[in-house]
């Protein structure tokens, strides 16, 4: 990603983040053209294009599923922008940490772009903005 926009409209007057659209470049399809992926609908123009991004949008995180409460209901915890982007990718943390045979330190279920994937994420690297 080289470029992050955002629109703080109303940050002072609601504690939430909402990501509506996500404006991107695919170089490979049309240097003078974005892609327009939005919250409420899926793009077809670009499948392959919209599964990267979700992928990336469901994976690099570092949420956390709470212990399931008393009707076996877990939430997901963590930082507003990030909830956000899982959100957005439309994604799902999931109890198993197992995949084909393969363990990760959590897998991700994505039901954007087009197809239902597991991701297994293998790490995951704090972010400390004071270096």
């Amino acid at each position: 990603m080289n470029v992050c926009l955002f629109d703080k409209t109303g940050t002072l007057t609601i504690n939430e983040v909402v990501l509506e659209e996500v404006y991107g470049a695919n170089l490979n399809v049309d240097q003078q053209r974005c892609i327009i992926v939005s919250k409420s609908r899926d793009v077809r123009q670009d499948q392959e294009f919209q599964k990267r991004l979700c992928h990336n949008f469901a994976a690099d995180h570092t949420l956390v599923l709470t212990k399931p409460d008393a009707q076996g209901k877990q939430t997901t915890l963590g930082d507003p922008l990030e909830e956000e982007l899982y959100k957005f990718a439309r994604a799902g943390l999931e109890n198993t940490k197992d995949i084909r045979g393969k363990n990760y330190m959590k897998v991700v279920r994505v039901d954007r772009g087009g197809s239902t994937d597991m991701l297994g994420v293998i790490n995951v690297f704090g972010f400390k903005s004071e270096l």
